[in-house]
């Protein structure tokens, strides 16, 4: 069986998501690495859309951001992929 990658959607929702979480928690890049036990270019990549994430590295960081897998990968308010902000049509 030949491997895959993820979408580019499903990468850019964890890339947003992880960035908005970590932020909300006022951590940097490598308070969140050391307390995931990952190397600070691991979120980094993570961040910058570069890799694709195993399920016990999505559990780790779901555990240390006190938030769920749904979190990571949540449909981004008023952003869709490939968009940036949405607009709505006045018609």
């Amino acid at each position: 069986m030949k491997h895959r990658n993820a979408s580019a959607e499903n990468l850019w929702l964890l890339a947003m998501n992880l960035k908005r979480l970590r932020k909300e928690r006022g951590w940097s890049k490598r308070q969140l690495a050391r307390r995931c036990g990952f190397q600070k270019s691991f979120i980094v990549h993570i961040e910058h859309e570069r890799v694709n994430v195993m399920l016990r590295n999505l559990e780790i960081l779901a555990i240390v951001l006190k938030c769920s897998l749904y979190d990571l990968f949540a449909p981004i308010k008023g952003k869709s992929y490939g968009r940036g902000p949405t607009h709505q049509s006045q018609s």
